[in-house]
């Protein structure tokens, strides 16, 4: 049976609330969890025996993990950790010699971040902040005294339609890419920019 390594922080529930106990359940489905509440950030492998793990999983700060972890943990398989893409914070070459896959946890709230980019934008061409203030601070009979061709549009301001925009997005990640393909469902006219993924990938 495979052994696990959960490495989080002490108050890991006030950021995000459920998350370890469904992390814990998922593990437990596939091999034995060892759960460490750390705030230490001394290397894992001076603080505890590694021989007989198979993958560590960290979340929200803890003990570093460092080339010497790596080699005392000669079992090991997988490495999951909220990162980068580029693995910062992780030993990544030591990694990629033993062929030990780096799963990437910030890929998990994509969607979410994604969503709210969009909101943001949609609520900003629609002007919803303003108009917001107004109902808030004018008298009714005046809040919907306003020139314009449809709701919370204004003759001063361009109209707040996303379909007829040309959208540029700048990084075409897990969060770009979402944003991108929400705009052209949308009407839009969209392009991209990012200097690591080419035009085929894209």
């Amino acid at each position: 049976m495979s052994k696990f390594l959960f490495i989080r922080s002490t108050n890991l529930e006030t950021r995000w609330p459920f998350v370890p106990e469904r992390v814990v359940c998922r593990l437990q489905e596939i091999g034995e969890v060892v759960v460490v509440n750390n705030d230490d950030q001394s290397p894992i492998s001076v603080q505890m025996d590694l021989s007989d793990i198979d993958g560590v999983i960290f979340w929200d700060g803890g003990p570093e993990l460092t080339d010497a972890c790596i080699e005392a943990a000669p079992r090991l398989k997988m490495v999951g950790a909220v990162a980068d893409n580029a693995g910062m914070g992780l030993p990544v070459e030591a990694l990629f010699t033993r062929d030990i896959s780096i799963i990437d946890g910030t890929r998990g709230w994509a969607q979410s971040v994604a969503e709210l980019g969009l909101g943001l934008a949609l609520s900003a061409l629609r002007r919803v902040p303003w108009w917001h203030q107004r109902m808030r601070s004018e008298a009714p009979e005046t809040v919907w005294q306003y020139e314009a061709d449809q709701y919370c549009d204004d003759s001063r301001f361009v109209n707040g339609t996303l379909g007829s925009k040309q959208v540029g997005v700048v990084g075409l990640g897990q969060i770009g890419r979402r944003v991108a393909a929400w705009c052209d469902a949308l009407g839009a006219t969209v392009g991209g920019y990012d200097p690591f993924i080419s035009k085929e990938a894209v």
